[in-house]
């Protein structure tokens, strides 16, 4: 079964089947697992992913890229390439806390794999997609936040996110892992 990679365009005929594939598979990967109420788990989805999946954000600072195997999403990357104006209206802790490298690195990425989808180079796939996205635009920089025991940072240092940055707000630790234009590096499969 081999998989595609696409970018959703807003004007996609199916996109919102993909868009509520996507909101599963964030579900099934995020760390917070169980929510008091429905509305607790709207607010979670509301401020990590609807901002991507805005069937009008049609603007071009905003990329939704997914792997398909067959008619299903098994893989989604959302990211802005323009962080500072992302967070003039999503403004949360990963990027207060981060402002003042937004200038340096100011693309950021979200991605996540189905369960049983990672480990077959999809992720990386996903990211050399928007990487190479980026590039054509002339972007200098792009970054993503985790926590710095988190299991996915030998993956991100694999596909070059290698200026780390580690911060702690409120008592937690976030990470921000970033790569510089002229480091940008297009990777295989890791």
């Amino acid at each position: 079964m081999s998989a595609m990679i696409i970018k959703i365009l807003p004007e996609r005929s199916n996109r919102l089947e993909i868009c509520t594939q996507i909101e599963a598979i964030f579900f099934q990967t995020s760390s917070v697992q169980n929510f008091s109420s429905i509305q607790v788990r709207t607010s979670f989805k509301d401020r990590w992913l609807t901002p991507y999946l805005q069937p009008d954000k049609s603007n071009e600072f905003f990329s939704i890229w997914v792997v398909m195997q067959e008619l299903k999403v098994v893989g989604y990357l959302t990211g802005h390439s323009h962080t500072a104006l992302f967070r003039e209206k999503h403004d949360h802790l990963s990027l207060s806390l981060f402002a003042d490298l937004h200038a340096a690195f100011p693309a950021h990425l979200h991605i996540n794999m189905a369960p049983g989808q990672q480990g077959k180079g999809l992720g990386a796939a996903l990211i050399q997609a928007y990487l190479q996205e980026l590039q054509s635009q002339g972007i200098r920089g792009v970054h993503l936040v985790t926590g710095p025991q988190a299991r996915n940072i030998s993956f991100y240092r694999r596909q070059g996110f290698t200026m780390e940055y580690l911060r702690t707000s409120g008592g937690s630790d976030l990470l921000f892992m970033g790569q510089k234009a002229d480091n940008i590096s297009f990777v295989g499969p890791s």
